[in-house]
This record gives C-alpha cells, structure tokens and sequence, in this order.
C-alpha cells in the first residue's frame, strides 16, 4: 500500500476499465469506459483531504486502488476497484483493514464506508462491518427532518 496524492496515471485509468468491465459481466452494470478527462475528474480534481491508496503485487504489478478521504477524526473510504485476476483474495476487505489500521496509527478513531444503497449487490460487505448506523428514508426524495437513524 501506499498513499499518495492525485494525480492520472494510465496505469490506473486501465485498471478501473478493466475492473468495470469485469463488473459488466459479472454482475450486469452498465458498460462505461472511462475517459482520463473523467478519471481526473471523479478521482483527482477532489478535495485537499483526498488521497489514493495503491496495492501492488510481489513484483511490483498494481492490483489496486482506493480513494479516501482523511479528516482529523475519520477516515472516509470514497471508492476501491481492482483486477479481476484478484478477486478471490478478498482485496477489497484488505484494503478496509489496511485503511483502518493507517487512521488507527494516525490516531483517527472512525472509518466510514461510505453509502449502503439496500438491495445493491456490490454494497452488502459493508454490513459486514460493526458497528454501524442506517439513515433510513421512506421515499425516494426525503427531507433530512423525516430521515430515521437506526
């Protein structure tokens, strides 16, 4: 692992499309292929508090990337992907033990995962981990007063 600041790599632009096109076949998502103008956009024209986390294998391969963001008292974990050829190694949970551990040595005592969207396959790890609070709406559109934490 290691963290960085932003910036567009090919590298990196390669593997999200690799990694959504896996995601395509798999799980049916929609087929986009990311330009680098979007890439820049999405993941590096971001907030001073955002940075990347990479993952690369024994030799030196990039099998990994994560985006977070880091506050003084949490950390925010914004999006992960990864080759496909690494799936069955379980790298997006070692990226949220390796995320937890760098805020833990910081002294940063919360770790947000992000938005659970219920009935969304690729969100169910996030159940997963505990503790954690729901904001529940009971329509599509929802004022923050009607919104019930549990």
């Amino acid at each position: 692992m290691k963290l960085a600041l932003l910036n567009v790599q090919k590298k990196h632009i390669e593997l999200h499309n690799l990694y959504h096109s896996h995601q395509t076949a798999k799980k049916g998502w929609a087929l986009h292929t990311i330009s680098e103008i979007e890439y820049r956009m999405l993941f590096c024209e971001t907030m001073p508090f955002t940075r990347e986390m990479r993952y690369r294998s024994a030799d030196g391969e990039l099998i990994a990337v994560s985006y977070i963001d880091i506050f003084s008292s949490a950390y925010s974990s914004l999006y992960f992907f990864h080759h496909p050829d690494w799936q069955k190694r379980g790298l997006g949970i070692f990226s949220i033990l390796k995320e937890i551990e760098h805020a833990h040595s910081l002294g940063i005592d919360h770790y947000h995962l992000g938005y659970y969207i219920q009935g969304c396959q690729s969100m169910n790890y996030k159940l997963r981990f505990a503790p954690y609070s729901l904001l529940k709406g009971s329509q599509r559109v929802w004022e923050w007063n009607d919104a019930i934490w549990s």
